[in-house]
């Protein structure tokens, strides 16, 4: 499992350079992030080098911030592998929240974020399958 900052954003001009800068003066390495927006705010998910210290760069600037643990998962950067890896959360009665992605060239990867129900349970059924579970320090 890996750790996302989940972090509340005013939707206006300029919050999410704010965020950002304040991760690039901390000396914080963005790894995956997405965004998703409502009239009022938005939510910045990010996969961060340093979660710990990112969670505290940002609660000293201000803004509202959690950390959740998610599922990194690797798999073949092939058409056909997101289809598989759906079809045994839904044998499995394993529901996504939400997910996103990051393709890793070094490793000849593509590196799946989920959130799902019940996390520990997809994460044995995964490697039970082959599929690799990353940590943290794989994804830096």
């Amino acid at each position: 499992m890996v750790k996302q900052l989940s972090v509340f954003l005013e939707n206006s001009q300029g919050s999410l350079a704010k965020a950002t800068q304040a991760f690039s003066e901390a000396n914080i390495d963005i790894l995956a992030a997405s965004l998703a927006d409502t009239s009022d705010f938005g939510i910045f998910r990010t996969i961060v080098d340093s979660p710990e210290k990112a969670m505290d760069t940002l609660k000293a600037g201000g803004y509202t911030v959690k950390l959740t643990p998610v599922l990194a998962l690797g798999v073949q950067d092939r058409p056909g592998e997101l289809s598989r890896v759906m079809k045994v959360f839904v044998e499995n009665n394993i529901q996504v929240e939400y997910m996103y992605s990051l393709v890793r060239t070094r490793q000849q990867l593509a590196v799946l974020i989920l959130k799902v129900s019940e996390l520990s349970k997809a994460e044995k059924l995964l490697e039970s399958v082959g599929y690799p579970i990353l940590s943290q320090e794989d994804l830096v």
